[in-house]
């Protein structure tokens, strides 16, 4: 089946073209994310659970039918404890779909905190004949060490259910399956080395077209950067103030220009450097300018950054990133940068 380090590729949009999906680390807290057999059968509310019953998102037959006897109460499920972190945010996922008269009709999907206070956090979706993917939020209490992924009815009969999943953090990633352990997907970066060709070493401008969805977590979006001295490099991220930064680095001046508080949607930016400046511009705005103190540029590794000191960055698309070996014009970068 899927294994947790391959590659992922996204459509959507009915793109027919995909991109990289490039995330940061999570783990698949639920030890087996596709073998129900494993989890916790409350017989007052669950009649049976039906192995390979139906074709799942995977394309495999492998997705489970879950049974109901009762409808509306959700303590009485089907459920998988999995150990947490006090404090923390998890966000829980499952594919779902339903079938005949359970069309139209509400399962309860829900993550329960033990410990402490009894709190949940329930979703109430509606099934319908197709397979989607739904997802939910819940912060534990300062004491929880311990929590359970419910599946119950609110008034279906019965649901479909493939790939249940449960991460730290506070949006889903990609499927991250588990075979009787949790699993642990690592931080994807997109590097292009050699780049010397493409970069000039006396002039030239760097674009970048993005968008973030979040701002809670800071973290780097693009770095142009000199392999032989890691303190010459141009950066462009969002700071813990979530402030957008454009940054040249102490080995080339040391100076930083900042966009205050960035929305969450599309932005632009780009940098011109040269021998004598180095221009900053975001959103069809010239931003600001800096002095270098080297005279030629010697960047060498292209970096659509996944992280910033080590800590995961804020979801983010890049829609499209280029370098050119000339410092463009004013008029024509804020043409370029322009939303």
């Amino acid at each position: 089946g899927i294994l947790e380090d391959m590659p992922r590729l996204d459509y959507s949009g009915g793109a027919s073209c995909p991109s990289l999906l490039l995330e940061p680390q999570r783990s698949n807290l639920l030890s087996d994310s596709e073998y129900l057999g494993s989890w916790s059968l409350n017989a007052s509310g669950i009649s049976s659970i039906q192995p390979n019953y139906s074709v799942s998102p995977e394309g495999l037959q492998n997705a489970y039918k879950v049974n109901f006897v009762v409808q509306g109460d959700s303590d009485l499920a089907l459920s998988k404890g999995f150990g947490v972190t006090g404090g923390a945010t998890y966000t829980g996922s499952i594919w779902i779909k339903g079938e005949g008269t359970d069309i139209g009709k509400n399962v309860t999907i829900k993550i329960k905190r033990i410990g402490g206070t009894f709190v949940s956090s329930n979703i109430y979706p509606e099934l319908t004949g197709e397979w989607q993917r739904v997802d939910f939020n819940i912060t534990m209490a300062a004491n929880n060490t311990q929590a359970q992924f419910y599946i119950s009815s609110n008034d279906a009969t019965s649901v479909l259910v493939w790939g249940a999943q449960v991460e730290q953090g506070s949006y889903p990633t990609s499927y991250i399956p588990t075979y009787g352990t949790s699993q642990t997907r690592s931080i994807d970066d997109c590097k292009e080395y050699n780049v010397e060709s493409l970069l000039g070493t006396d002039s030239g401008t760097i674009f970048v077209d993005f968008e973030i969805f979040n701002t809670d977590n800071y973290g780097g979006i693009l770095e142009i950067i000199n392999d032989s001295t890691p303190s010459q490099r141009l950066l462009i991220w969002v700071d813990a103030g979530q402030d957008l930064e454009l940054n040249i680095s102490s080995g080339i001046g040391g100076q930083s220009i900042e966009v205050n508080n960035i929305s969450i949607g599309r932005h632009k930016a780009a940098f011109t450097y040269s021998a004598n400046e180095i221009a900053y511009f975001v959103d069809g705005t010239k931003i600001g300018t800096a002095t270098p103190t080297l005279q030629a540029f010697a960047f060498s590794r292209y970096d659509m950054r996944n992280s910033q000191g080590g800590v995961n960055i804020q979801k983010k698309y890049i829609n499209q990133t280029m370098a050119f070996p000339t410092a463009l014009t004013d008029s024509e970068c804020i043409a370029l940068t322009s939303i």
